[in-house]
């Protein structure tokens, strides 16, 4: 089942079931995924005229459009999860920051549910473990050795949260 599918059937049992900071968080997420996928419909009409060398007929316009729709790619669909992931940690830290207890709560409910849509994420064990061998393969020793690691990292970037990534290099790094 498509991503989009399953939360579509998601939302409508939190609506049955009277769920409202779920419904809530499904329809963000559904509204992001149909952004991506607007403005990826844009970009490519973008690039097809560029190709062309001449603005679209409507009619041109609205056949390029069907040949373009389509589900998003999972990978896709999992990096726009991650973004909207990681402005909820972002709005949990600045809330925290403004004691804010009543945002910081709802933005974690926001986040857990978000989170049961993404990949299981790598727990700070395995985390470390990775940035371990990778300090190991580019030889790093400093903090000026940051990016090295962080590039032998990349292939986490849709798996997990970054900033701890980073956090963990700082401080295996001294």
């Amino acid at each position: 089942m498509a991503l989009q599918d399953r939360i579509r059937g998601d939302l409508t049992e939190a609506m049955r079931q009277g769920q409202p900071v779920r419904r809530d968080t499904l329809r963000l997420l559904l509204a992001a995924l149909r952004n991506e996928q607007l403005e990826r419909g844009r970009l490519a009409l973008e690039a097809e005229q560029a190709r062309l060398g001449r603005e679209l007929t409507e009619a041109e316009a609205d056949a390029f459009a069907a040949a373009q729709g389509g589900a998003l790619p999972e990978s896709v669909e999992q990096q726009v999860l991650a973004r909207v992931a990681k402005r909820h940690r972002q709005s949990i830290d600045e809330f925290r920051r403004a004691g804010r207890q009543d945002l910081v709560a709802h933005e974690e409910a926001q986040l857990a549910i978000v989170r049961a849509y993404l990949p299981d994420q790598p727990g700070p064990a395995e985390l470390e473990e990775r940035v371990r061998a990778a300090i190991a393969e580019t030889g790093a020793t400093t903090r000026k050795d940051m990016g090295r690691v962080m590039a032998r990292l990349a292939d986490l970037r849709d798996r997990a949260d970054m900033a701890e990534v980073s956090r963990i290099v700082q401080a295996l790094l001294g």
